[in-house]
């Protein structure tokens, strides 16, 4: 093997181990898995842009990190496939304020999906509503909330009338989720909850 490929070798193996360390320290705070992530490890699926060997390099220590996923064999294919997927498409982008994208978009979308399909039991009139949710709280970790921010901020201070409302899903919110939302909603002059009612069109 020529020298080029050993240095390719070794970076995407480094790129790879990181991941898992950055994965595992992030599931000790509960992070790593589930509706709601926040892995430290997703910093690195930029890299590709600037180091092609880290694409196979988070694709593999995605792999491996996702044997700890509460979701088994699901989260082994479909969440690794995602971060490949993410990774390979990083690579041909040449605009750098594009390159989050791909991670956000991929993940949001098929690691939505498979928590929404696990938590719905395969499929159902819920299952929308479940992707919708999940594929938002999966992205948060890879998205800027500070243009929302500014929004309440202005919105609050606009003097203009205004109303926020939730749609309250049995099956995925909790008490805490509502508490959460307070510091959000602070000033709001009403704010509403509704039940989510599932249809066919649902």
């Amino acid at each position: 093997m020529s020298k080029r490929g050993i240095r390719f070798l070794a970076h995407g193996a480094i790129v790879a181990a990181l991941y898992v360390v950055l994965t595992y320290l992030t599931n000790l705070l509960g992070l790593a898995f589930g509706p709601v992530q926040f892995r430290l490890s997703e910093a690195l699926c930029v890299l590709p842009c600037v180091m092609p060997a880290a694409a196979p390099g988070v694709f593999v220590g995605c792999l491996v990190s996702n044997l700890l996923s509460p979701y088994g064999l699901l989260d082994l294919v479909v969440g690794s496939l995602a971060t490949l997927f993410a990774a390979l498409t990083t690579l041909r982008i040449r605009r750098r304020a594009l390159v989050p994208l791909p991670t956000i978009l991929f993940n949001a979308v098929m690691v939505g999906a498979m928590i929404a399909y696990y938590e719905t039991a395969g499929g159902s009139g819920a299952f929308f509503a479940a992707f919708l949710y999940n594929a938002a709280t999966v992205g948060l970790d890879r998205i800027d909330l500070a243009p929302v921010e500014r929004s309440m901020a202005l919105l609050r201070n606009s003097g203009i009338d205004y109303e926020l409302r939730t749609t309250v899903v049995k099956e995925l919110h909790s008490a805490d989720d509502f508490r959460a939302i307070g510091p959000w909603i602070q000033g709001a002059p009403r704010y509403f909850l509704q039940c989510f009612t599932d249809r066919d069109t649902v």
